[in-house]
Order: structure tokens, then C-alpha cells, then sequence
């Protein structure tokens, strides 16, 4: 289900925001990186982020990177925390990828139920 709704669901701000918080939780956690990579690498395959999407995501500031993803309606937000906590798993969740998430989560506030 998600293949057919993930490649139309983001725009491209918001493709090149989740791939940097992704990459970033990864650097975060700095274990189980190939694992780590391999899911990002899945999550960009599923979600359609192009190499021209990482390109651009390279030039996001943090104030950029929040505004979007504070923008982004409830279902994307769901997505995104979604791809960030699989990411931080892989391998067991550091406790600085468990505040960072907690942080992030709260300022773009996700939603906790939907």
C-alpha cells in the first residue's frame, strides 16, 4: 500500500527535508551503518527521492528543514517519524538518536495518535 501512496504523497521540499533528518539519524546513532544505509536506501526507492532531491537537501538550512516538516499535514508527519525511528532502531536506538527524535518530534509536532 505504501509504494502506490509514498511516491506522490511528499513534495519535493519535503522529500529533500526527510532525507536529511534520515541521514542525520543515522550519523546520529553511528552503529549498524551498512543496515542503516540500506533502509535509507529503501526509504528513497519507496518515497521517489531523487538524486536531485539529495543534491538540494544538501543546501536546507535547520530553519528550512523544521518549517517543512512543521508544515507538513499530520499523515506526512506520521511518515516521516515512521522512517526516522525505523531508522534509529536498526541496531538498537542510542539515547541520542532517542532525544534528538523526541526533540524533533515535539517542535514539528507529530501527532501522537491518528
Amino acid at each position: 500500500m505504501d509504494r502506490m501512496i509514498l511516491p506522490n504523497l511528499f513534495e519535493s521540499k519535503e522529500r529533500q527535508a526527510l532525507y536529511q533528518l534520515i541521514c542525520g539519524v543515522r550519523l546520529i546513532g553511528k552503529h549498524h551503518m551498512v543496515e542503516k544505509e540500506n533502509y535509507i536506501y529503501d526509504v528513497t526507492q519507496v518515497v521517489g527521492i531523487s538524486s536531485q532531491d539529495k543534491e538540494k537537501s544538501r543546501s536546507l538550512t535547520r530553519e528550512e528543514m523544521v518549517m517543512t516538516m512543521k508544515n507538513m499535514e499530520d499523515i506526512k508527519k506520521l511518515y516521516l517519524a515512521k522512517f526516522a525511528s525505523k531508522v534509529a532502531l536498526i541496531g538498537g536506538i542510542s539515547q541520542q538518536e532517542t532525544i534528538f527524535l523526541n526533540m524533533l518530534y515535539k517542535e514539528i509536532e507529530v501527532p501522537e495518535e491518528f
